[in-house]
């Protein structure tokens, strides 16, 4: 499972789209889905954070494909498979 692959799982699960990510971190379109298929520089880890935080999903899991400890999560939110946390409805409807 590759980065590339974590970010557009990420996205989908959060109803996304690739121009999501070029909007909120200024990318062209060939940046946005070089990162999305995992092909030439990576995006730093500050933003792989805010990737996960606006898509609802564990940082964790998506900077390194581990799953989290549940005591890592300190809100006990409940677990996808593949360690995607499920959105809180509050945060994903203000990120629309």
């Amino acid at each position: 499972m590759t980065l590339g692959w974590r970010i557009q799982m990420a996205l989908d699960f959060a109803d996304l789209k690739q121009t999501d990510l070029m909007e909120k971190f200024e990318i062209s379109r060939g940046t946005a889905s070089k990162w999305c298929r995992g092909v030439g520089t990576p995006p730093k880890k500050f933003v792989l954070n805010e990737i996960a935080v606006m898509c609802g999903v564990s940082a964790r899991w998506l900077i390194d494909g581990e799953n989290p400890r549940p005591d890592d999560d300190p809100d006990g939110g409940e677990r996808a498979p593949s360690g995607i946390r499920t959105p809180d409805p509050l945060i994903k409807s203000q990120l629309l």
